[in-house]
């Protein structure tokens, strides 16, 4: 019941992606390279903690990178003020 709940700020709650598609970056990451938001990314290799991407635009182009699963939380509106956290890719599929 709780995945049909869609609360602003929170990605969609199935992620389906493919190895070869393009995807969107949601939140810049700050790790040995910065990548910026709405960078996008090829995805090279699938794990179920990480993802193994290649940036397609931007200073970064050709670069590697690795995402892990990012906790996104927000709050929804009802009577007691439900929070919401869900653990991740910050990506989504670019159309």
């Amino acid at each position: 019941l709780l995945h049909r709940l869609k609360p602003p700020g929170l990605p969609l709650h199935r992620l389906r992606i493919k190895v070869g598609c393009t995807v969107i970056l949601l939140a810049s990451l700050k790790s040995n390279i910065q990548i910026s938001e709405k960078s996008h990314l090829r995805i090279l290799r699938i794990a179920k903690e990480r993802l193994e991407c290649v940036v397609l635009d931007g200073q970064l182009e050709g670069t590697k990178s690795i995402l892990t699963r990012v906790p996104f939380s927000a709050r929804y509106r009802n009577e007691d003020q439900y929070s919401f956290i869900r653990s991740q890719f910050p990506v989504r599929v670019s159309i």
